[in-house]
């Protein structure tokens, strides 16, 4: 799982807000495209980033995720 020197996982800004509504709504992929704006397709493009980048696989641990450690280790950067 890459990790920043500070000890926090790195997500892009589309990819934190895409977790966060993800988390937070519970938004099929087709809900999260209309809700920013984008296609589908880029939906799942972020999905899989976010997958890749936390080592996490799925939508259901993604939110696991977001609920546990969201305050403790997870860093936006601007990408």
């Amino acid at each position: 799982m890459p990790v920043a020197p500070e000890g926090h996982i790195r997500l892009t800004r589309s990819e934190a807000e895409t977790l966060r509504a993800l988390a937070g709504h519970d938004m099929t992929n087709s809900e999260l495209a209309e809700h920013f704006g984008v296609s589908d397709a880029a939906i799942a493009s972020r999905l899989h980033r976010l997958y890749e980048t936390t080592g996490l696989h799925g939508r259901t641990a993604a939110v696991v995720f977001a609920l546990k450690h969201w305050n403790c280790c997870v860093e936006t950067v601007v990408s």
